[in-house]
Order: C-alpha cells, then structure tokens, then sequence
C-alpha cells in the first residue's frame, strides 16, 4: 500500500520473490522494495509516523522493515536458523534505513 507493489501476505517490504517464514539473504536483497518514505527522505522531506498500536505492527513495519514475517518483531520470534539471516522488525527500525 505504501509502495504500489504487489507482496505475499505477511511479509513486509519484500516484493513475491521472498517467501513466508523462510528467508534467504540473496533473494530478500533483491527483493527489497522502497516505498514512499524512502522517496520522501531521497527528496530531501523529514518523515515520521504516529501510531496507536506497536511500533512494530505490521502497517508500520511496512514503512521501514524487510521481513518474510511480520511476526518477527523481536529476536525470539525469529527460528533459530534465520537469525543470520534477518534482523528482527525492531532492530531493522533503529538500525536501519529508512527508519533510523
């Protein structure tokens, strides 16, 4: 909604090259999509965004995270075998572009 582009559901700002609950750091970076904060802070503009749920709520992690899940808000909820593969929708928010 955010990007104009078409993903699998539960995923957040990958494009249908990624896959749920199964991530692959080659396809997740090719699957990367930008969506309009990225263009609004490329053009300059300060972005931002009030929510009253979660920080980490999938609508919102739409605006800055890469995930094949939605649920993997924090470390924990990431399985053992993707946790090098993917930061957790938190992290991806501090540490990351856009949201950092």
């Amino acid at each position: 909604m955010l990007a104009g582009v078409k993903i699998n559901a539960n995923l957040a700002g990958l494009d249908s090259r990624a896959k749920w609950k199964v991530c692959d750091r080659a396809t997740n970076e090719a699957a990367k999509i930008e969506n309009l904060i990225t263009w609004a802070q490329k053009a300059g503009k300060h972005t931002g965004f009030a929510t009253t749920t979660r920080v980490t709520h999938a609508t919102l992690a739409a605006i800055y995270a890469h995930t094949n899940d939605r649920y993997w808000e924090c470390d924990s909820k990431i399985p053992p075998e993707y946790k090098d593969c993917v930061k957790d929708v938190a992290r991806q928010l501090v540490e990351d572009e856009p949201g950092r």
